[in-house]
């Protein structure tokens, strides 16, 4: 699911300017997509149990650049998401905590 090249910061706290980065990688010859991604680990709670987890923000029209995973999708529906009516679960963290669509989920970060 990942590309090819990551971009990431020197230091902590994101890429200032980052639409400028943006465009210039998309310069790049050869380049067919640029998708700005936030990551962060939280810890995800549900009916009583938690668990670790690596959250990836992405915006939800750049999901049309990543068809492997919306044609994986096993339940729920995408347009939801684009709406912002959620968040997409893997299926193995939703098996874990006993999730399915419709449920709430919360998710605690360290950083805020």
């Amino acid at each position: 699911l990942e590309g090819h090249v990551m971009v990431y910061a020197i230091e902590g706290g994101g890429i200032p300017e980052y639409p400028a980065a943006i465009d210039a990688v998309r310069q790049v010859p050869g380049v067919k997509s640029v998708i700005p991604v936030v990551q962060g680990q939280v810890m995800a709670s549900y009916k009583g149990q938690a668990n670790g987890a690596m959250v990836s923000g992405i915006r939800a029209g750049d999901l049309v650049h990543k068809p492997l995973l919306t044609s994986s999708l096993t339940e729920g529906d995408i347009a939801r998401f684009t709406a912002g009516e959620g968040v997409l679960v893997g299926s193995r963290m939703a098996e874990r905590m006993g999730l399915h669509v419709g449920d709430n989920i919360t998710l605690i970060s360290p950083e805020g």
